[in-house]
C-alpha cells in the first residue's frame, strides 16, 4: 500500500500561550481546496464531495 504523506505530520506548532495558530481566509480556503483535491483523487469516479457516515457492523 503507497504510504501518504500526510500521515507523518509534525506536532501542531502553539502560541507561548498554548493556544494554536489561526488560520487567515485565503489558507483555510488553500487548505479546502487541498483536501478536495485529495478527497476526489481517491474516491470512484462520480462520488460527490460529502461526509460519508462510518460503517456499522453486526455485534
Amino acid at each position: 500500500m503507497k504510504e501518504r504523506p500526510y500521515q507523518h505530520l509534525p506536532p501542531l506548532e502553539r502560541k507561548p500561550d498554548g493556544s494554536p495558530y489561526r488560520m487567515t481566509s485565503a489558507q483555510r480556503k488553500r487548505a479546502n481546496s487541498l483536501i478536495r483535491r485529495e478527497h476526489d483523487l481517491h474516491s470512484p469516479a462520480g462520488e460527490s464531495y460529502q461526509l460519508h457516515p462510518a460503517p456499522q457492523f453486526p455485534l
